[in-house]
């Protein structure tokens, strides 16, 4: 019984002629260039999905920073008006109160004068009380010795 002989080639034959040589040449090119383009393209992808999940990381941690710095800058924009609030009604608590010092120095001064200028009147009173009284003594005096000088 003898081995049935192979018609088909194995790419590990060894080739008999220069055509099938040939050929084989151009299978293992077709086989290298199609597994090549097939692996360019494969690389290719990946490196773009690759790249876009990169930028998309990127993107959202600029986005989160972004937010974060926003955040951050409406509570110190809140804070300083907080700040301002508080500072205007300090001011005007302080204006008020000057106001208010002024307004009590005013009538303390007021009182003051109104004080003197009564003691000033009673005063005058006093003195021209004081006169009369002298005058009418005098008079009375002076009609007392025209009384006697009559007599």
């Amino acid at each position: 019984h003898t081995a049935p002989t192979s018609t088909t080639t194995s790419p590990f034959a060894q080739p008999r002629s220069t055509s099938k040589l040939l050929q084989l040449a151009q299978a293992c090119e077709q086989y290298h260039t199609s597994t090549l383009t097939t692996q360019m393209s494969q690389i290719s992808s990946q490196r773009t999905t690759q790249y876009q999940q990169s930028h998309a990381a990127l993107q959202q941690l600029i986005q989160r920073e972004l937010s974060s710095a926003n955040t951050a800058k409406e509570r110190i924009q809140s804070r300083q008006k907080l700040r301002d609030q508080l500072e205007q009604e300090e001011k005007t608590q302080f204006e008020l109160q000057q106001r208010q010092a002024e307004e009590q120095r005013q009538l303390q001064l007021d009182a003051q004068r109104a004080l003197e200028e009564e003691q000033r009147v009673k005063s005058e009173e006093e003195r021209v009380k004081e006169l009369k009284r002298v005058e009418q003594l005098q008079q009375a005096e002076q009609e007392a010795e025209e009384e006697n000088a009559t007599k």
